[in-house]
């Protein structure tokens, strides 16, 4: 039996915790990268398109009922994008932010 998978962000330790109960933020979406990474919402992805190639980040859309990439073209169903492209570069709680322009940047240290 298949069970979904949760990860959890541990303040204390500054990493993910992955938990089978369904108290954490975060769930897994059920595809894995080009890189056999399993890929979780609010992971920032670069992924090609006809128009090159671009990040965006893995959030639940209810209007598709699924989870899709937001990126600066807009929402992207993954069934609208070469999987094979697909890679989890970061997240949004540890690496990336919008900038004043909507765009994703990563953290500065």
């Amino acid at each position: 039996m298949n069970k979904n998978k949760f990860r959890i962000w541990n303040h204390k330790d500054k990493r993910f915790a992955e938990m089978d109960l369904p108290q954490s933020q975060q769930q897994c979406i059920g595809i894995l990268d080009k890189n056999l990474r399993e890929i979780y919402e609010r992971d920032v992805v670069k992924f090609f398109t006809l128009n090159g190639e671009e990040l965006g980040e893995v959030q639940y859309h209810a209007d598709y009922c699924s989870y899709v990439i937001y990126s600066v073209a807009g929402f992207l169903p993954f069934m609208n994008i070469s999987l094979d492209s697909l890679e989890v570069v970061g997240n949004m709680i540890e690496d990336y932010m919008y900038d004043e322009n909507g765009e994703l940047v990563k953290y500065e240290i």
